[in-house]
């Protein structure tokens, strides 16, 4: 943490506790009406907060947009051919609007807030960092939220493909994703995802399940990562546990408005409650591309009486 971290810092908890800062101090602060706007130090720390809640925003692709709405635009997979000879003699390819494969999308940028009581007693201990502990309930409450929009987008967007069992999940991976996306791929599935590998027959599937430790436990699925949801966050549907697999930074776009703000309002509902509530609020939109061939999402029936 920088010394211009912890300065901002403690300046910002300052003002939450509403004590008089020097004009040149107070000039440090970025306002919107009432609003604190966290720097951009300070929205790396819920950022990395996000990441220990398990946010899949560090497995898509974060855009930092300044309008809040506008078009993605990208190459169709089917354009991605080779390179062009050229020489002194040749400019290249007779090139018009059908040979550009184009597809796009629109993104809307929605405002999702945060609201986080804290007592009276912490409010006014000043050794009580009151910025990190909105930082660390808001980081719980966006990863959620950011979690939840990114299954529900793919669920929405992607015709589910039907698999037997996890054996055939296996099988997927080998032919129905490009081999060149063999270092981006990432499986995903949930609680009972997870609980299928226990139903593998023993008389021995061709299927490599493993779990090593390497900066932390990390679950692999033959040579691909393997990450796990809640049930909550990612519900099986119909009997069937889903199971989302390929690129996900080549297909998920999350846009996102480059600002969070802050408000602490006091005794909200008057002194005979004694806390305070902490307001944040963050403003993104997720997308994927349309039409795409790098990112699968799969149901596989239950077994074993889930």
């Amino acid at each position: 943490m920088t010394k211009q971290t912890i300065d901002t810092r403690s300046i910002i908890n300052s003002h939450f506790r509403g004590k008089e800062l020097p004009g040149e101090i107070r000039n440090l602060l970025t306002t919107d009406d009432k609003n604190i706007l966290l720097p951009e130090d300070l929205r790396s720390d819920i950022e990395r907060a996000k990441k220990h809640n398990k946010s899949m925003s560090q497995y898509v692709d974060v855009i930092s947009v300044s309008a809040r709405s506008g078009i993605y635009s990208t190459e169709d997979e089917a354009n991605h051919e080779e390179l062009h000879l050229i020489d002194s003699d040749f400019d290249g390819p007779e090139i018009n609007e059908q040979a550009l494969k184009m597809k796009g999308v629109r993104w809307e940028i929605e405002k999702y807030g945060s609201f986080t009581p804290i007592s009276e007693s912490l409010y006014r201990d000043t050794a009580f960092d009151l910025l990190k502990f909105f930082e660390n309930a808001h980081a719980e409450k966006a990863t959620k939220t950011e979690n939840k929009l990114i299954f529900k987008t793919i669920r929405t967007s992607l015709t589910p493909k039907q698999l037997g069992s996890v054996v055939d999940l296996k099988t997927s991976l080998n032919m129905d994703l490009n081999p060149a996306l063999e270092n981006e791929v990432l499986i995903v599935t949930n609680q009972d995802g997870l609980e299928q590998f226990n139903h593998l027959t023993a008389d021995g599937d061709p299927v490599k399940y493993l779990q090593v430790e390497n900066e932390g436990p990390k679950r692999f699925f033959d040579i691909y990562r393997l990450e796990v949801y809640s049930n909550d966050d990612l519900p099986s549907k119909e009997g069937k546990a889903p199971f989302i697999y390929g690129s996900f930074k080549r297909t998920v776009k999350l846009f996102s408005y480059p600002e969070v703000r802050v408000l602490l309002a006091k005794n909200p509902f008057g002194l005979e409650r004694p806390f305070h509530v902490f307001r944040g609020v963050e403003e993104l939109d997720v997308k994927i591309i349309p039409k795409t061939t790098q990112l699968i999402y799969a149901e596989i029936p239950l077994k074993g009486g889930n």
